[in-house]
């Protein structure tokens, strides 16, 4: 019984460490370019460890995403145009990204396209860079 309760006091432990970190996580991307650097580093570490934290995650980088892509007091600069590919590459490894998190997918395909459609706030991607981005979330070209 009382390797049970052991057993039991840990995984709560662990748990709470869990959410903690999850929480302290999202807190990074209310910063500067720096601050979301390591929020996504840490994004990075959180879902190589427990992939279910995804829900929480998605839509969070979604909004990122679409704010570094899209919003005109995006300073152009190298780090935030690396955070942008970061998060790209994330969303990208998201299994099922279309069919699991729909309204981020829809969202992510919004500023791909209206970054297309002429919109020039935000960090410089090229046309290229978009339409391949396009390509690979299953996105189609508007005509």
């Amino acid at each position: 019984m009382a390797v049970l309760l052991a057993l039991l006091g840990y995984l709560e432990r662990r748990a709470n460490q869990q959410s903690e970190l999850l929480l302290k996580t999202v807190a990074y991307f209310e910063g500067k370019t720096q601050k979301r650097s390591v929020g996504i580093a840490l994004v990075e570490g959180l879902l190589n460890k427990n992939p279910k934290h995804r829900d929480v995650l998605v839509p969070l980088l979604t909004n990122q995403f679409v704010y570094l892509l899209l919003h005109p007091d995006v300073t152009e600069s190298v780090h935030e145009e690396r955070n942008l590919i970061r998060i790209y590459n994330l969303l990208t490894d998201t299994p099922n990204l279309k069919q699991a998190h729909y309204h981020s997918w829809c969202e992510i395909a919004d500023a791909i396209g209206r970054r297309s459609g002429g919109e020039r706030s935000g960090i410089t991607i090229t046309e290229p860079t978009l339409n391949q981005w396009r390509k690979n979330l299953g996105i189609p070209k508007e005509e």
